[in-house]
C-alpha cells in the first residue's frame, strides 16, 4: 500500500477569467513527506488533477522527469470507464489496497 498526500492552491486569473490550480504531491514514507512534483492546470477537479498528474509525471511525459518505480501508482489506478472518466476514485483505490490518497 502506498500513501500520498497533496495540496491544492487556487489563484484567480482575471486576464483569462479562470481559476488556476497548483497541485503539490508528496509521497508519505515512514511518517515523512517526500516532495514528488508540482503541476499547474485549469478547469479540473482536485482528484482529476491528482490522478492526471500522477499519470503524466509517472510516465515522464512533457518536461517532467519520470518518477522512481517505488513512487509511481500501478497502471490499474489509471483505468478508464466506457465514458472516458476514471474508473476508480480514492475510496476504491484504498479498498483495493493500492494507495491511500489524502488531500491536506
Amino acid at each position: 500500500m502506498k500513501y500520498y498526500a497533496f495540496t491544492i492552491t487556487e489563484k484567480w486569473l482575471a486576464k483569462s477569467s479562470c481559476t488556476q490550480k497548483t497541485i503539490t504531491v508528496y509521497r508519505v514514507r515512514k511518517n515523512r513527506l517526500k516532495l514528488l512534483f508540482l503541476r499547474v492546470d485549469t478547469f479540473v477537479d482536485d482528484f482529476q488533477l491528482f490522478i492526471e498528474s500522477m499519470e503524466i509525471v509517472g510516465a515522464g511525459e512533457g518536461n517532467y522527469v519520470p518518477l522512481d518505480r517505488c513512487d509511481r501508482l500501478p497502471a490499474v489506478a489509471f483505468k478508464r470507464n466506457q465514458f472516458g472518466g476514471w474508473k476508480y476514485n480514492t475510496t476504491d483505490l484504498e479498498e483495493m489496497g493500492i494507495a491511500v490518497i489524502q488531500q491536506i
